[in-house]
């Protein structure tokens, strides 16, 4: 939070300054979408429309040395265009009106502050680090009631909606949907001090039809009442129905072992790696040749419905379920993929595999749509 006031009280320093006209002309403003979720422009504070209220609380940009918002598109009005008459509005207007984001929430995807700041890297999740408080506030863990009234930690999942969280099938383990358990607004196990965390009781869970072993590895969670939403809780986005990930650098995220099968390397605090989404052809056809159990566990292929993603950096046991998430250009973070499996973790040679999310929205969509 300090860093975005930050940077907050640096863009509107730097807006204040008497050539905020001479800037706008040279550098056009991009698409953006603002936090209504309508089409936006990136610009300088004070140039956005309808002040404060109408601007995103993350930069959208940075031209030096100028901090850049996502300002709501407004109609224009007479001031501005008699003031600055070598600026044209229809431009930013027509450029790109249809500009939407896939998102279940209008302010989905907030998060990631880890990504805007450069730290010394501790080797956690499996070569990652220790995440900071807030920073992704749609990671849930899922969990099954004990008769001591404990909770026995099973998967990680992802918020959608302030009732609905996307996890794996193979996360419930046959435990009674009575005994389902799961917390939002999370982050260090070992203390209430980092914040209040929900508990949440499952009324309903959707494990998508044609499932089997690892393939259609998918389950919606219907939580029996709302979770509240606050700083470190929020909704994460879809992804657009034709989004292409190869090649973009993505984040893993849970609270799963920090060493394969070492049942005592369980962290306290959420972490965090940094993955690259490779190619699936070649990364399939290394499961089949060297995998004996590959034709089992996907007796029909990939199907193009998995991702694979490489790194020193991996997602191990316990951390299935949990997302990859990618950043989009307006700043929001998109679901793209759901921790399937991989062999070990953070074995170089072995891309870890995650269940696709673009090839499942219309199902995925289909199940929120009738809850």
């Amino acid at each position: 939070m300090l860093l975005a006031g930050v940077l907050v009280s640096l863009a509107l320093a730097v807006a204040g300054s008497p050539g905020v006209i001479e800037f706008a002309e040279r550098h056009p403003p991009s698409a953006c979408t603002a936090p209504s979720g309508r089409p936006g422009d990136c610009l300088l504070a004070s140039r956005c429309p309808g002040g404060p209220a109408n601007r995103s609380r993350d930069t959208c940009g940075y031209v030096h040395p100028n901090f850049l918002f996502c300002c709501e598109r407004r109609p224009p009005v007479a001031a501005p265009v008699t003031r600055a008459p070598s600026v044209t509005v229809s431009a930013p207007v027509t450029r790109a009106p249809s500009v939407t984001v896939s998102a279940l929430s209008a302010d989905c995807g907030r998060g990631g502050k880890t990504t805007r700041r450069r730290r010394n890297i501790a080797l956690n999740i499996f070569g990652g680090r220790s995440s900071m408080r807030e920073s992704w506030p749609w990671a849930v863990l899922l969990g099954a009631r004990q008769a001591d009234g404990s909770i026995k930690w099973l998967c990680g999942g992802t918020l959608l909606s302030k009732r609905h969280v996307l996890t794996a099938a193979h996360c419930r383990q046959f435990v009674p949907l009575d005994q389902l358990v799961v917390r939002v607004g999370e982050h260090d196990l070992s203390t209430t001090a980092d914040g209040e965390h929900q508990d949440l009781a499952v009324s309903r869970a959707d494990q998508h039809p044609d499932y089997r072993a690892s393939h259609n590895d998918m389950m919606v969670l219907h939580l029996a009442t709302p979770a509240k939403l606050g700083d470190s809780v929020q909704p994460i986005c879809l992804p657009e129905p034709k989004a292409k990930f190869v090649n973009k650098t993505a984040y893993v995220v849970g609270w799963g072992q920090l060493r394969a099968l070492d049942k005592n390397s369980q962290p306290e605090t959420l972490q965090e790696a940094l993955v690259k989404v490779i190619a699936t052809e070649p990364c399939e056809a290394f499961y089949r040749e060297n995998i004996p159990q590959y034709s089992t566990r996907f007796p029909r292929g990939f199907g193009g419905r998995v991702l694979c993603a490489t790194s020193e950096e991996d997602a191990c046991q316990g951390d299935s379920g949990g997302p990859l998430q990618v950043q989009g250009s307006d700043g929001r973070w998109r679901l793209a993929g759901v921790v399937l499996e991989g062999v070990g973790c953070g074995n170089p040679e072995f891309p870890g595999l995650y269940t696709r999310v673009t090839s499942y929205l219309e199902w995925i969509k289909a199940v929120l749509g009738g809850a």
